[in-house]
């Protein structure tokens, strides 16, 4: 009997998208796989009370096959961070090597590994060159994105030091492809699972559609119809007879929240009936504050800063705005992204890999390479708004079609194996 291995190098359903990422073939795959041992193993670090929660979610879901093995992170803090990336990945070659020790080595069995994790084609290659197959097992890694190459073009508003930063990236993501194809895609022990339409024709130009498998699950949290926001609604939070708008994110480079900022500043000006909501927190605080200030919003009646809010909070306020504005250089099918899609609300976005997988009526895909400043952003959007009039259309079905695929494509991988 074949037995299931699943690898997290970050997991915890109390968190966003990236730590939520093994959660996704847990569910999928329970009671699915007849001719696997019932058992499933999942090897995870500890992060905070991140191994209580998984506890407590596995609880809830009725998973009550999923074994929890443990491991702990040497160097980082009692937060769960690291000083830097290097003790990051110093600790994640650590814990491969110790998942690696703990699979059984008997030349009978048939091991499948699942690995599920940080989605950063970088973690990918590490943890190929660590874990050393044995001859029967079978790798599985899914999925993986983060081939793709940053354009400048969507930099707006970024420093110098971010902006080399990227151009470095791009030349890294050139050899990480070189690497990645020549080694491990053609190789008949591994199989691989692509998050984006993107990534994937990088590496398999045919039959795209049997590849893809988005990095977080699609049946996301709800939350009640009437709530706090709701009442805050009459008292005047969200003004009467106006639009609303919300920007959410961490505030590091990759979300471009500065960018933000100063779309944000010509959106008002250019649009009296709109107020804005711009939720999140980060190590660019201090940038973001000294621009609050220095664009006028932090006088501006219509525009809301949040730096955090409680997750119930939060989902509840996606409930009550009109239009989300995302400008991250990257979003693969993230969490905050879906949710919006499944409240249908209408998305405006820098037109990045993650977002093109979804053809949807309700997603504005803005190419910053002809709208390369804040204001002909602005402009773009507002036109959109009055011009268009769009409405939000359903976009439940085409999420539904999109897990009947996925979960097609990983129960018949897993199949064949």
């Amino acid at each position: 009997m074949k037995c299931l291995y699943i690898v997290s190098d970050m997991l915890d359903p109390l968190k966003g998208s990236e730590f939520r990422i093994a959660l996704k073939p847990l569910v999928l795959l329970n009671g699915e796989l007849s001719h696997f041992n019932s058992e499933i193993i999942l090897f995870v670090p500890v992060r905070n009370n991140n191994i209580e929660n998984l506890k407590i979610w596995l609880k809830e879901e009725g998973l009550l096959n999923v074994t929890v093995k443990v491991y702990k992170f040497k160097y980082q803090d009692h937060l769960g961070n690291h000083k830097n990336k290097f003790w990051f990945i110093r600790d994640l070659i650590t814990f491969y090597k110790q998942v690696r020790l703990s699979i059984p080595n008997m030349s009978s069995d048939v091991n499948v590994i699942y690995k599920c994790g940080q989605v950063n084609w970088f973690f990918y290659l590490i943890f190929l060159m660590s874990f050393k197959r044995n001859k029967n097992e079978s790798i599985v890694c899914a999925p993986i994105s983060g081939f793709n190459y940053i354009k400048l073009a969507d930099c707006i508003g970024l420093p110098n030091q971010s902006k080399f930063y990227y151009r470095f990236y791009n030349t890294i993501i050139y050899l990480a492809r070189k690497v990645f194809k020549t080694f491990y895609v053609f190789n008949k022990n591994y199989k691989f699972l692509f998050a984006t339409k993107s990534d994937c024709e990088v590496f398999y130009s045919d039959k795209i559609d049997s590849k893809l498998y988005s990095e977080i699950e699609y049946n996301l949290q709800a939350v009640p119809s009437r709530s706090g926001l709701a009442a805050k609604k009459e008292n005047n939070t969200f003004p009467h007879n106006s639009k609303s708008m919300l920007w959410s994110g961490h505030l590091v480079p990759r979300k471009n929240p500065i960018l933000a900022l100063h779309i944000i500043s010509s959106l008002l000006e250019q649009n009296k009936d709109l107020t804005i909501f711009y939720v999140g927190e980060g190590p660019l605080e201090v940038d973001v504050k000294s621009s609050i200030t220095n664009l006028g919003l932090a006088i501006n009646e219509r525009f809301k800063r949040i730096p955090k809010l409680p997750r119930v909070e939060f989902l509840d306020l996606i409930n009550h705005i009109d239009y989300v504005l995302i400008t991250s250089l990257r979003e693969v099918n993230s969490m905050f992204f879906l949710e919006t899609l499944q409240r249908n609300k209408l998305v405006f976005a820098l037109k990045n890999s993650g977002l093109q997988d979804f053809n949807l009526n309700n997603v504005f895909l803005i190419d910053t390479e002809s709208l390369n400043i804040p204001n002909k952003i602005a402009a773009f959007i507002n036109a959109t708004l009055k011009s268009a009039r769009p409405k939000a259309i359903s976009s439940s079905e085409s999420l539904k079609t999109r897990v009947v695929l996925e979960k097609t494509n990983l129960l018949k991988l897993l199949g064949s194996l």
